[in-house]
């Protein structure tokens, strides 16, 4: 039997409200005709995984020359991403043609980073947007979210439910 500790449950709960918040509250973007195309010449990138036995995060940024802010893989897209080919094909100075959101570009220059939808050079595809949109309106996050909310109240419930139980003992035994 799990010992109980509401501040836990609530801690599921508040995610799983973060979660359902996140997935009304992101960037609309539902085709390609809500994206915006920015062009420029690659400048550095830098590509970083971390991985330990609770998580694995992904930190996936390039710069272009033309535009002081960076440009971020969403997490979301790093399966889809192909990285490989990005890292062997392209070099600094090279053409890309990233497409971000409206939200982003209408941001631009006040934002530090812009999430890519899509990255394409003058030959090769290495973000297909089609596929990002797809996974970026995917409903798991929703999900997700509305499971911890539920998880979270079932097992507050049961906490509370104990303590009053316990407590009614107590006083049974002292009377």
């Amino acid at each position: 039997m799990r010992k109980s500790n509401p501040f836990i449950d609530i801690i599921i709960i508040v995610v799983g409200l973060f979660l359902i918040g996140h997935y009304f509250y992101k960037d609309e973007v539902n085709s390609i005709s809500d994206l915006k195309e920015i062009t420029g010449t690659l400048h550095n990138y830098s590509f970083e995984e971390d991985s330990n036995i609770r998580h694995h995060t992904y930190s996936y940024y390039f710069f272009l020359n033309e535009y002081y802010n960076s440009f971020q893989i969403n997490a979301e897209f790093v399966e889809l991403f192909d990285r490989l080919r990005f890292e062997s094909y392209l070099r600094q100075g090279d053409s890309l043609k990233i497409l971000i959101s409206k939200s982003d570009y209408n941001k631009f220059g006040t934002r530090e980073k812009a999430f890519a939808f899509g990255i394409k050079s003058k030959t090769r595809e290495f973000l297909n947007p089609e596929l990002a949109i797809k996974d970026y309106n995917s409903k798991l996050l929703l999900i997700y979210g509305f499971g911890s909310v539920i998880f979270g109240l079932t097992l507050l419930y049961f906490d509370i439910k104990r303590r009053m139980k316990k407590k009614m003992e107590e006083e049974k035994t002292n009377c």
